[in-house]
């Protein structure tokens, strides 16, 4: 008795052919929905980035209101109409209103980014950031 081995082909012991196909299709979906995670987390936190932007953005210009308002409030002759902080350029608008017993300084500051600065030292301003208005009363009665 003679055995031909060319012929013979070794059984499988005890595993289906499927199961290392359905292994590569689950870790396939596996690898998708870490790519849609991430993709989504990526994008979450560009917005985010954007906002801080944003925020810091308008935290500065009112810092920078703020300190000429105070100023007016203090003396509203010594404010000058344009000023420069960094990046943002302050442009208070005042209005002087005088009354029988005194004069209302009313003012207006709008902070604005800004965008150019060429040669000659002229500022282009894009859209304004922050405004506020204020007002103070000097009475002429001592």
């Amino acid at each position: 008795m003679s055995i031909d081995l060319a012929n013979h082909q070794r059984s499988r012991t005890g595993r289906p052919l499927w199961s290392g196909t359905a292994f590569l299709v689950e870790a396939l979906l596996l690898l998708v929905f870490l790519a849609a995670s991430l993709a989504v987390f990526a994008q979450l936190f560009a917005v985010a980035a954007d906002k801080t932007a944003e925020s810091d953005r308008l935290s500065r210009a009112v810092a920078a209101a703020d300190n000429v308002a105070e100023q007016f409030a203090a003396n509203p002759h010594a404010v000058s109409a344009v000023k420069e902080v960094d990046d943002l350029v302050v442009v208070c608008d005042m209005v002087d209103e005088p009354h029988d017993g005194g004069t209302l300084h009313k003012a207006t500051i709008t902070v604005y980014e800004r965008n150019t600065a060429d040669s000659t030292g002229s500022v282009s301003t894009g859209d304004s950031v922050f405004s506020v208005s204020t007002a103070r009363y000097e009475s002429e009665v001592e």
